[in-house]
């Protein structure tokens, strides 16, 4: 997952190689047999604990298209343009503090849709969620 599927999300690609190897397993799990008590509730926690997996991963997947909707980035839009507009009727006897002030406010407004633009796909590009926590957990599982 490290180093194939998360590469390929940040890249806007939802991974299909995972599907492979955790069906592969997910056959295994189902054709072991337990034979005492304590093997069949490790067994049925095994199962719980494969179901979660593969429902976050399903989401995980699932999310690396999603995005805001469209409707949101209109109304931002609009909002943005009218309020600047409405800087511009205020009345400021010096020319040059009301450029200084509807300038300042349009670099704020300007700052804020390209910070939400830059993580509008919070699993994609560069301004992404990253594979860290995955790799110090490889790392802890592989030092014991």
């Amino acid at each position: 997952m490290i180093e194939t599927e998360w590469p390929q999300q940040q890249h806007g690609i939802i991974p299909e190689d995972g599907t492979t190897k955790l069906t592969e397993f997910q056959i295994k799990l189902v054709a072991f047999e337990p034979q005492s008590t304590g093997q069949q509730i490790v067994h049925a926690e095994a199962f719980r604990q494969f179901n979660e997996y593969v429902d976050r991963r399903r989401q995980r997947l699932q999310s690396v298209g999603s995005g805001l909707p469209d409707i949101l980035w209109y109304v931002l839009g609009v909002g943005a343009f009218f309020n600047i507009v409405l800087i511009w009727l205020f009345h400021i006897e010096r020319l040059s503090l009301h450029v200084l002030l509807a300038g300042i406010l349009s670099l704020l407004i300007s700052l804020m849709i390209f910070l939400i633009a830059a993580m509008d796909y919070p699993l994609r590009g560069r301004v992404s969620i990253s594979a860290d926590p995955f790799e110090m957990l490889r790392d802890s599982i592989r030092q014991k």
